[in-house]
C-alpha cells in the first residue's frame, strides 16, 4: 500500500526530515506527532486518534535484551505504515507506544474497519517477521474520534487511553473503540490496585452468610468473566462439572483430560493458554480439544486443599486469543483458594 508523505502535509512541509523522524522507527517523533495532533485539534480538522501499545515489551526487554526489543519496535512501525498507508500519520508516542491520526470523519463502523484490517492483515498477518526472533508480537489498541469524543487534546488522548486500558483488561491482542455509554467511567488504575479491588470483591461475595454455596461460587465466576471479558468458567470437581458459567449464547465445553496436562502445571499450579496452537505437536489431543470446543485461549487452574487435588478451575474465551498476565492469573489463583475453603467447611 502507498505511504504518505508528510511533505503534502503544513506542518511538516518546512521541515528538515532529521528533525521530525523517529531515527529508531523512522516514523513521526513524540514531540511532533503531539503536536501535528493538537494542530489538527486548534484547527478544527476531524480524525480519529488511536493508541498502539506492544504487549509485554518490558517483559521482551528483560528476556531477550534491548537490542531484540528495537528491531521489534522497527519492524512494528514499519507493518503500522503500510497498514495505514494514505489514511493517516504515524507517530511514536513513548517507547512501546504509537499514535495513529487517521485523517477526515469516522463512523463507529468506518474506524472499527480499518482498526480490523491493520491488526487482522498487517500486525497479526506479519507476525512471522518475529520468528527468526522465536517471539510472537501482540499490540493493543485504543481510539477516539475528534471531535465526536472530544473537543480538546487531553480529553481526546485521556479518552483514547481508556479505550487502550479497557483493551488491556479484556486481554491485550484487541482493539477497543471508545464508546462515552460503555467507557467513561473507566478508571485507569496500577495493575496491583485492580487486581486487589478484584479480590476484595471475589471475598464479599465467597464470605455473604445469605447466598448458597452455589450462587458464591457461579457470581464470583460471573464477576470473573465479566471483568476479563470471557466467555467460560467451569468449575470441575471429582471429574466432572460442578458449577459453571457460560456467557449467553455460549456453548458449553466438553471434559478436558486433565491427567494430560498435569505435568504442563506451574509452581502456582497454573496453565494458561495464550495459543492452543502452540500445543499442536507437544500436545495434540489437547489442541484438538480446544479447536473442538471453540477455546482460543484459557486459563486452567487447579484446586486444593491441605495439598490434596480436590478438581481444577477453567477460564477460556472462544472470542480472542488473550496474552494472559500476571493479575489475571492472580485473580483466577484466589478464586480457587476461596473455593477450596467452601468446599472444605
Amino acid at each position: 500500500m502507498p505511504k504518505l508523505d508528510l511533505k503534502t502535509l503544513d506542518y511538516f512541509k518546512n521541515m528538515n526530515y532529521s528533525t521530525y523522524i523517529d531515527s529508531l522507527t523512522n516514523v513521526v517523533n513524540r514531540e511532533n506527532i503531539i503536536n501535528y495532533t493538537k494542530e489538527l485539534v486548534a484547527n478544527g480538522k476531524p480524525f480519529a486518534l488511536a493508541i498502539i501499545n506492544v504487549d509485554n515489551f518490558k517483559l521482551l526487554n528483560d528476556s531477550y535484551g534491548t537490542h531484540v526489543g528495537d528491531i521489534v519496535l522497527s519492524q512494528l512501525a514499519s507493518i503500522i505504515k503500510d497498514g495505514v498507508g494514505l489514511d493517516g500519520v504515524i507517530g511514536r508516542q513513548n517507547g512501546d507506544q504509537f499514535m495513529i491520526c487517521f485523517h477526515g470523519e469516522h463512523s463507529y463502523d468506518l474506524i472499527h474497519k480499518k482498526l480490523k484490517d491493520l491488526m487482522d492483515n498487517y500486525i497479526r498477518a506479519k507476525n512471522d517477521l518475529f520468528q527468526s526472533l522465536n517471539i510472537s508480537v501482540t499490540v493493543t489498541i485504543g481510539c477516539a474520534n475528534f471531535p465526536s469524543d472530544a473537543s480538546d487534546y487531553d480529553t481526546l488522548l485521556m479518552k483514547a487511553t481508556k479505550a487502550l486500558f479497557r483493551g488491556k483488561t479484556k486481554g491485550r491482542n484487541c482493539f477497543i473503540i471508545y464508546v462515552d455509554e460503555k467507557h467513561k467511567n473507566i478508571e485507569m488504575r496500577k495493575n496491583v490496585e485492580i487486581t486487589t479491588s478484584v479480590m476484595q470483591e471475589i471475598h464479599n461475595i465467597t464470605t455473604n452468610p445469605k447466598k448458597s454455596l452455589e450462587k458464591k461460587v457461579v457470581e464470583s465466576m460471573a464477576y470473573i468473566i465479566n471483568f476479563l471479558s470471557l466467555s467460560h468458567a467451569y468449575l470441575y470437581i471429582d471429574g466432572k462439572v460442578m458449577f459453571k458459567k457460560v456467557k449467553e449464547g455460549g456453548k458449553d465445553f466438553t471434559l478436558p483430560n486433565f491427567d494430560e496436562l498435569a505435568d504442563l502445571l506451574d509452581e502456582q499450579g497454573i496453565i494458561n493458554v495464550n495459543n492452543y496452537s502452540d500445543y499442536k505437536e507437544t500436545r495434540r489431543s489437547f489442541h484438538m480439544y480446544c479447536a473442538e470446543n471453540h477455546i482460543y485461549s484459557c486459563v486452567i487452574k487447579e484446586v486444593t486443599f491441605a495439598g490434596q487435588r480436590l478438581g481444577y478451575l477453567l477460564f477460556a474465551d472462544s472470542k480472542i486469543k488473550r496474552v494472559w498476565q500476571q493479575n489475571d492469573r492472580n485473580m483466577i489463583a484466589f478464586l480457587a483458594y476461596e473455593i477450596s475453603f467452601l468446599l472444605n467447611k
